[in-house]
Formats: C-alpha cells, structure tokens, sequence
C-alpha cells in the first residue's frame, strides 16, 4: 500500500486527506460492521441446532476475520473457528459441517455473483482496464473447482474414506500413531451432519439470501470510498461491478490478504474513476475498510473477549 502510494504526488496525497467526507466513511465503516452481522447471522441460521447463538457466531466471525487476514488463500480462519467451536462444547465434526456448509453457500453465492457480472457487465469493465479483466474468468473457474470438489467430499462417503485411508496409511509409514477407527467414526458424523445441514431449506434460503446481502455489502465499498473523496463519476452499481471482476481475480492471489495484489488490482481498475490525485487515498481508505478493521477488530476480540462468548 505504502508502494501505491509513493506513485501518487505527496500533494496530492496531502489534499485528499483534506478532502475526506467523514460522514461517507463512517458510512463505509457502518457497512463493515453490517457485514460482520450479516456474517453472524449466517453462522447462526446454519448452527442454531449446535447451541450457536448471535454473540457466539459474532465472536466467531471476527476470529475468522482475524486469521482469514492474515493467512494466505484466507486458509487460516476456519480451523480457528473450528477450535473454539470445541471450546464452546461443540463435537469437532459438526463444526466443521457447519463451516463448509457455510462455505459452500458462499462459494455458490460468489459464483453467481460473478456469472451474472461477467455475462452482463464483462464488456463494460473490460473496455476500461483492456485484457486484465480476463483473469477473472480463472477466478470463476476456481470458484467452481472448489465448489464441485466440497459437494463431492460432503455427499460421497465412500470416497472420502478411501482418501482418508490413503492418507493415513501415509501416516503410518512414517510411525505416526493414528486411530483409523476414531477418524472413520468422526468422517461418519462429519457426513451425517452435511446432509442435515444441506439438506434443510429453510436453513439454506436463509443462508443465501444473508450471504447475497454481506456479499453486496463487502462489493459496495468502493462507492463509499469515492463519496468519502467526493468523487461522483462511480456510481453503486459501477461499484459492485467492477470490484466483483477484482473479487474473482483475487481469489487466485496466495498471499495473506491478498496484501499487494489487492492494492494493484485497485490501482488498475479504480484509477479511471479516482483520477491520479485521489487513487493512492482511496486504496488507502478501501484497505482500512476491507483488511485492516478485520485485523484490529478481529485482534481485539481474540485477544481480550474469549472469556464473555465461550
């Protein structure tokens, strides 16, 4: 971020800073806090049955939040959730069910998401940022491998027991002590708990039409970053379209936060509408809102707030 900003004159710099609108970032940060809640309430919708109750899922949205930051491919936040669902004396299978159920409406919602932009809008962000935008066609792609591979693993049992037990014949020859019996028995729960989850629809509507809204929420904060600079040539829907092609692209980015690339993308596809003056601001204010209050939000409830949700 310091880089993107070094390509902007310090004046420059300097003048938006003075520029800034407060009321539209706060806004911004309202948003943000809005998309947690849409998160907890997705937590909540798919684990009420376990005793998950709004405060647990809301502690466990920020720790998720927390390591999702700063892990890379956001690998990090889950197993997290997944360790204090156990604290809150919830069976490790079903916790696990609970996150890729939960994984798997967002990876469906993404993936609509990001057909409907590229099949409508694919044309108009292409026009301004040229071949780049094609890459969020790998992106789709990958949205959809994972999609198919998380539905194969939770409906097909005996698959996923023979991958199980291959792996832990791998383990075994390296003398590692493993209970077949133990992990077959927790893949058994794990199975049965997906198809529980899964196969609720009331429990999956209600999941996807939150996910659709934090979803719109987290695509929506570039149009708070250009009204907090008093730019007006970036409407809402300009907004969401062109940050859902930097969605898809990112999501082929391995670093933690996507930290680096995230900023690049935004520098590319934002500049035309921020202008050289304002861009290096506004990438500055759309990280505040899409990374850095999730780690310091998420630091605080990790560090100082275990004790009040367990």
């Amino acid at each position: 971020m310091i880089l993107i900003a070094g390509l902007s004159d310090f004046k420059n710099l300097i003048n938006s800073i003075s520029q800034i609108n407060f009321f539209w970032l706060s806004a911004g940060m309202i948003v943000v806090l809005f998309k947690w809640i849409m998160e907890s309430i997705i937590m909540t919708t798919i684990g009420f049955r376990k005793g998950i109750n709004f405060l647990k899922s809301f502690f466990l949205t920020m720790i998720g939040q927390l390591f999702n930051s700063i892990t890379p491919f956001a690998t990090g936040g889950q197993p997290m959730q997944a360790y204090y669902m156990s604290k809150m004396n919830i069976d490790v299978s079903s916790g696990i069910a609970i996150l890729i159920a939960k994984f798997i409406v967002y990876q469906l919602v993404v993936t609509i998401y990001g057909f409907i932009i590229l099949s409508w809008k694919f044309m108009e962000v292409s026009s301004y940022v040229s071949k780049l935008s094609l890459l969020a066609f790998l992106g789709f792609g990958l949205n959809i491998s994972v999609i198919f591979l998380l539905l194969l693993f939770s409906y097909n049992p005996s698959l996923t027991e023979k991958i199980i037990k291959w792996f832990i014949g791998i383990l075994k020859k390296f003398r590692l002590k493993v209970s077949e019996q133990k992990v077959l028995e927790k893949l058994s729960s794990f199975h049965s708990a997906m198809v529980e989850y899964l196969s609720s629809f009331k429990i999956l509507i209600g999941a996807f039409f939150f996910t659709f809204l934090q979803l719109l929420l987290n695509l929506s904060l570039p149009f708070f970053v250009a009204k907090s600079l008093n730019v007006e040539n970036l409407s809402f829907l300009k907004a969401i379209t062109f940050q859902s092609i930097v969605w898809l692209i990112l999501s082929l980015i391995p670093t933690p936060g996507t930290t680096g690339a995230a900023e690049g993308l935004f520098f590319i596809f934002f500049k035309p509408f921020f202008g050289i003056e304002k861009i290096a601001m506004a990438i500055i204010i759309w990280r505040l809102l899409s990374y850095y209050l999730n780690i310091i939000v998420g630091g605080l409830f990790f560090t100082s707030s275990q004790r009040r949700f367990l």
